[in-house]
């Protein structure tokens, strides 16, 4: 069996969108953190945008809205293997187009390609 981060979730059995697992900026005393964070999010979305439809939805709906697996392949019509190919290879993608802007803030541009 193909054991993945897409397999972890609460313990109410729903996933954590990726983004609400990373760190809070404001933590360590960034007064800009969240107008960098929205920022962020505004790009990121126009590069979603940018990616294969069927791989910028798996991107979405698992990284960004945190629905579950089995919900994901379900409505996309993909295996979970196929699932993982997909959010991987958009991580990789994303990284790329925002590293040159967001490369330096390591819990965002760096961590996608995870």
């Amino acid at each position: 069996m193909l054991t993945t981060d897409l397999d972890s979730s609460t313990e109410e059995g729903e996933s954590t969108a990726w983004i609400d697992r990373q760190p809070d900026l404001r933590l360590v005393h960034r007064p800009e953190a969240e107008s960098e964070r929205n920022e962020f999010l505004a790009e990121l979305e126009e590069a979603v945008d940018g990616l294969p439809e069927k791989m910028g939805k798996a991107f979405r709906m698992r990284e960004r809205q945190g629905h579950l697996t089995k919900d994901i392949t379900r409505e996309l019509g993909i295996s979970k293997a196929n699932l993982w190919v997909l959010t991987h290879r958009a991580k990789q993608s994303l990284s790329k187009k925002l590293d040159s802007h967001w490369g330096g803030i390591e819990q965002f541009g760096g961590k996608l390609a995870a």
